[in-house]
């Protein structure tokens, strides 16, 4: 089976999530294989299907700590660091030689499969593919909002700044997009190289310079290079924006009619469209470990081999159905959908003997998404 190659990067203090990230999706994939840049440090991993890819760049000094769950904004080597990532895509496509590729951020944890992702491969033309964002202007150091002074004002706008210096067309802009998840193949190359070359322009500004013309750093590069070209196409909005640990908690456990706004960028989305929220984002530090926890511990089970009957406990309080497959590694033997409640056990005894499966797998879906597997 051809696997599909993921890629990450990550400096030092980055590293536990990194790891988070891959050990979360290989709970519910194996068709994945994974690339772990290492910046200016060096890993083996013990992951089986985990390359890791030492790079190094001595612009970047590795003094990169958090702050609790936060970056340490006040460090220019934070910056430098997320300008980094346009040089792993290229090493990726020309060193590494990769196609169809995702890119994912290490401040990223998966809510479950992500097959939903694959299907948009395909609608990759020379230029990558990242996210609908949430806004159509972004805000940052008072500036942004080009409702102001009594009419529009385009020179209020973050990404102003960045697109005059560079000649682009500021009637070309669409709404802002997120670029923690990228797809790409070989024919990006030329887009790539581009957006390496406009990032690498800020290694040598002042930190008051890159927030001026870069207030999101290469998400803000990628943006107004899509622009400059009218690139237009766009994934739908996969992720939901996180910073405590009860957002990864009501994630699972609402079951909301309509989307719910917790506060500024923080949205729990509908029901209906929960399994389309591929990605929790904003995962940094110990919320990417206490997240990684809580999905590897979703359930409890235990088997009764005597009287043929699998038991489970759910440690998360879904109320509603969710669909428990039995398989035989990939074929499925027994399934059923049952109404989940936190603390109750349920058991159930398959028409198979469960003693006589050699590979046994137990498999939960959620509205048609994986989100456990054993």
């Amino acid at each position: 089976m051809n696997k599909i190659p993921a890629v990450l990067y990550c400096t030092e203090n980055y590293l536990s999530g990194s790891l988070n990230v891959i050990n979360t999706l290989n709970l519910y994939h194996d068709d994945l294989e994974f690339y772990l840049y290492t910046l200016n440090f060096r890993y083996k991993s013990d992951i089986h299907n985990v390359k890791t890819v030492y790079i190094e760049d001595n612009r970047i000094e590795n003094n990169i700590q958090f702050v609790g769950t936060k970056n340490d904004i006040g460090n220019t080597n934070v910056y430098k660091a997320v300008f980094f990532k346009s040089r792993v895509i290229l090493d990726s496509l020309v060193n590494l030689n990769l196609n169809n590729v995702i890119y994912i951020d290490s401040d990223i944890i998966p809510t479950g499969n992500i097959s939903y992702l694959y299907g948009f491969f395909n609608q990759i033309t020379d230029y990558p593919l990242i996210q609908q964002g949430i806004f159509e202007y972004q805000m940052a150091f008072d500036r942004g909002n080009p409702f102001h002074k009594g009419g529009f004002d385009e020179t209020n706008v973050l990404e102003y700044p960045l697109m005059m210096r560079h000649y682009m067309d500021f009637n070309n802009r669409t709404p802002y997009s997120v670029a923690s998840i990228m797809l790409y193949n070989k024919n990006c190359k030329q887009f790539v190289m581009e957006y390496n070359w406009l990032n690498n322009l800020a290694f040598n500004m002042s930190r008051e310079d890159i927030e001026f013309y870069y207030p999101f750093c290469d998400e803000t590069t990628v943006n107004v290079l899509l622009w400059k070209y009218a690139y237009n196409k766009r994934l739908p909005l996969m992720q939901m924006n996180i910073d405590k640990f009860e957002n990864v908690k009501e994630f699972y456990e609402s079951n909301y009619d309509e989307e719910k706004e917790l506060e500024p960028f923080i949205v729990v989305p509908s029901k209906t469209e929960r399994k389309h929220k591929l990605f929790f984002h904003g995962v940094k530090g110990q919320l990417s470990n206490d997240t990684f926890d809580y999905q590897k511990n979703m359930f409890k089970t235990k088997i009764d081999y005597n009287e043929n009957k699998y038991y489970i406990t759910s440690n998360v309080n879904f109320n509603r159905d969710l669909t428990i497959m039995f398989c035989n590694k990939d074929e499925v033997f027994y399934d059923v959908t049952h109404y989940i409640e936190q603390g109750l056990e349920y058991w159930y005894s398959p028409s198979q003997t469960i003693s006589e499966i050699k590979n046994l797998v137990i498999k939960i879906y959620d509205d048609g998404k994986l989100i456990f597997k054993l």
